[in-house]
């Protein structure tokens, strides 16, 4: 009987593994890891939100394991900052702090 987790029936744990290497650059263990830091960030964010909003009121920033890491006025210029410290690989949590909650359609 074929692994859940794989998506292939005929796929072994070590194929798995090997695949997901070449799409992500990371084994499953770490990129489970990275998923759970992101969700992790994700929800201090939200937690905290009221926080940030008076320190970094529109602003850009980026969030790795709930700290803030980076600051800039302009998008573009951190996720720059953010792939060059990293080797490429954005694993930070970005957000621009408003003032109020946009709505979500």
């Amino acid at each position: 009987m074929p692994s859940r987790r794989s998506s292939h029936p005929m796929e072994s744990s070590k194929d798995r593994d090997a695949r997901i290497k070449r799409m992500y650059g990371v084994s499953e263990k770490e990129l489970v890891d990275k998923m759970n830091m992101a969700r992790d960030d994700q929800f201090w964010y939200y937690d905290n939100l009221e926080k940030l909003r008076k320190k970094y009121l529109d602003h850009w920033i980026a969030i790795r394991r709930k700290k803030v890491i980076l600051v800039d006025k302009d998008r573009d210029r951190l996720i720059k900052e953010l792939r060059a410290r990293s080797g490429g690989f954005v694993d930070s949590r970005v957000f621009f702090i408003t003032e109020r909650d946009i709505p979500r359609v």
